[in-house]
């Protein structure tokens, strides 16, 4: 009487897109946090935007993950989590004309920060510092 019962509930989770006795893939998830501080330039109360592109990516990519973050006083904090396993560039920007667009792309005047290969170990720090941006002319 059982017997059936096992075998009816088997052929319907097959039908519906798992089978009996395997396992689903697990893909490794990891996150990204980190600080933005701008001490030498005030950028109190302006947005810093974040973006992960591929590996050989370009600034203009368009990004796989991406966050913002407001400054309050000289730094933020950011936080990008569920990042699947994988080699990254980043790229991050302040906004000091408060004019960027969802493509998160820097214009003149705007503070940018050069590219930053990244390889996931679990939660991995990345802070940009006051040294490490630039201008946009």
């Amino acid at each position: 009487m059982h017997k059936p019962c096992l075998w009816l509930l088997c052929a319907s989770i097959w039908v519906f897109g798992a089978a009996c006795g395997t396992e689903e893939e697990f893909i490794p998830v990891h996150m990204l946090f980190g600080n933005v501080t701008s001490t030498s330039i005030d950028a109190s109360s302006r947005k810093a935007h974040i973006k992960l592109v591929s590996a050989s990516g370009l600034q203009s990519d368009p990004a796989f993950y991406s966050t913002s973050c407001r400054l309050v006083g000289p730094s933020c904090t950011y936080q990008i989590t569920f990042v699947q396993e994988n080699e990254y560039t980043v790229f991050a920007f302040i906004d000091l004309n408060g004019n960027a667009s969802y493509d998160m792309l820097p214009d003149s005047g705007d503070l940018t920060c050069g590219s930053r290969p990244l390889f996931f170990l679990d939660k991995t720090e990345l802070d940009f510092d006051d040294a490490a941006w630039r201008r946009m002319p």
